[in-house]
């Protein structure tokens, strides 16, 4: 999430609610994944606990393009050209990081390269089609965008299509965020009676969701070598003959 803008936003109302939920499901996920060393590309300033301490991986690494990163202890990368060797890591968790980048795919293909077979990616994501989405498209037809509205926002489709091309399948999803992206506090209060029924009867109209895949490993099935056949008698073999008896 390169843009100093959008962290400021994350530190707001709006974006306190994003990030408290997307924390939320982090918590229950990354228990259990297992593994010695994990990345987060995207340094946002959790609310609270950093979600990733839930996780039994010791080693990790934050990644960020930011010069001015609001987190310490990051690493300044561009997620496009990791600077990790391939199949060296075992979860790489993006908080937001596709909607607010140059080139998702490129990442996508890059997070695959780092993975080891059986490795996790956990991916959060903006919902387009949801009230936040709603929201975007009318900042776009005012032209009046600001963050997070000058994201891409992938659709669920969209991201399981580019996860199976690059060979990751689909573990699990999960959906949060019903309420419309009121600026306030009180306002976001007043709409939290939206959340229930939300995820009851509407869960594809979240305005954010989170999906975990995995790694497949690519098993290479060996050609069994050509058996050599053995020409039958027949009419290559010299037969018997009385001539010159």
């Amino acid at each position: 999430m390169p843009d100093d803008a959008i962290h400021q936003w994350l530190k707001g109302p709006p974006g306190r609610l994003v990030l408290g939920q997307g924390a939320s499901i982090l918590r229950e996920w990354v228990p259990g994944v297992f593994g010695y060393r994990l990345t987060q590309l995207g340094a946002v300033p959790w609310p609270g606990e950093d979600p990733l301490d839930a996780s039994p991986i010791r080693h990790r690494i934050r990644v960020d393009v930011s010069q001015n990163p609001l987190v310490p202890g990051v690493l300044i990368a561009d997620p496009s050209q990791l600077p990790f060797a391939s199949d060296s890591l075992d979860l790489a968790v993006l908080p937001f990081t596709l909607d607010f980048c140059r080139d998702p795919t490129q990442i996508l293909r890059e997070v695959e390269r780092v993975l080891i077979p059986n490795g996790r990616l956990i991916s959060l994501n903006f919902n387009p089609w949801s009230l936040w989405g709603l929201r975007r498209l009318g900042a776009r037809v005012t032209r009046r965008p600001e963050p997070p509205w000058t994201g891409s926002f992938i659709s669920y489709v969209r991201m399981n299509d580019w996860l199976n091309l690059l060979g990751l399948e689909v573990e699990q999803t999960e959906v949060a965020i019903f309420r419309p992206p009121a600026g306030t506090e009180n306002m976001l209060k007043r709409t939290e009676f939206l959340e229930n029924p939300g995820r009851r009867f509407w869960p594809m109209l979240a305005g954010v969701y989170a999906v975990q895949a995995v790694k497949l490993v690519r098993r290479l099935t060996p050609l069994r070598p050509a058996r050599r056949r053995l020409a039958p008698f027949g009419s290559g073999v010299l037969e018997p003959t009385t001539r010159g008896m």
